[in-house]
């Protein structure tokens, strides 16, 4: 006579059932964990890719024209008596049109009409074309444009002419109060930002020493 095959009592099962429970929170919280991870990684590289792209081509855009100036009134009037640098949180630039020669004006800046989002903006305007207003960025931070004079004619009483620009700012990843753009700090979630600084030199300026006829402090309308 065979002898009779005993079960698993009551209590094993509920200590089996215990220790798996464990193990698939356990796994649970480190799979979550990765996905936070991944997700806080991946808004980080595309926050830090929007930024550079704007910040290059602001620095492209002033390397490629030749009448630039502070945006501030006092500043420009700063940087007009001294080779000092001069810190502002906007500049404006100036080119010709190549089919009726006249001036198309541009103006980097930062908005703060919105407390809770500063914007970083550019303006385009004109005799002959509409203006137009852009957003380039939102949530930044922090915007400084550091711009040294020169002379476009050594004769000149006052500096004219854009010589070096470094333009620094700070970018910080819009919250949504979920973990996607945030980065986990112990329980906290901080946004992720991104600071990027870059320098430009006006090459019309830096190769030509010819004296500039242009004016454009016309535009000048607002003051920060």
């Amino acid at each position: 006579m065979s002898r009779r095959r005993q079960g698993l009592s009551l209590v094993e099962v509920l200590m089996a059932l215990s220790l798996t429970a464990v193990m698939m929170v356990a796994i649970f919280q480190a799979v979550n964990a990765s996905f936070i991870s991944f997700r806080a990684n991946q808004s980080n590289a595309m926050l830090t890719m929007r930024t550079r792209m704007v910040l290059m081509r602001m620095l492209d855009h002033i390397r490629a024209t030749s009448l630039h100036q502070p945006l501030n009134s006092l500043k420009l009037a700063a940087w007009q008596l001294s080779p000092a640098p001069v810190d502002d949180d906007g500049i404006v630039l100036a080119e010709t049109q190549s089919d009726d020669k006249t001036l198309i004006f541009y103006k980097y800046y930062l908005d703060k009409t919105n407390t809770g989002n500063y914007r970083l903006k550019m303006s385009r305007s004109g005799t002959s074309i509409a203006t137009t207003d852009n957003v380039l960025l939102n949530n930044v931070a922090s915007f400084n444009i550091r711009m040294w004079s020169g002379k476009s004619d050594p004769t000149l009483t006052s500096y004219d002419v854009l010589t070096r620009a470094v333009i620094t700012m700070q970018v910080k990843e819009q919250t949504t109060g979920t973990a996607t753009g945030s980065r986990i700090t112990g329980s906290n979630t901080t946004p992720d930002a991104v600071t990027l600084s870059g320098s430009a030199v006006p090459r019309q300026n830096a190769w030509s020493g010819r004296r500039l006829t242009y004016s454009i402090n016309a535009i000048l309308t607002q003051t920060h």
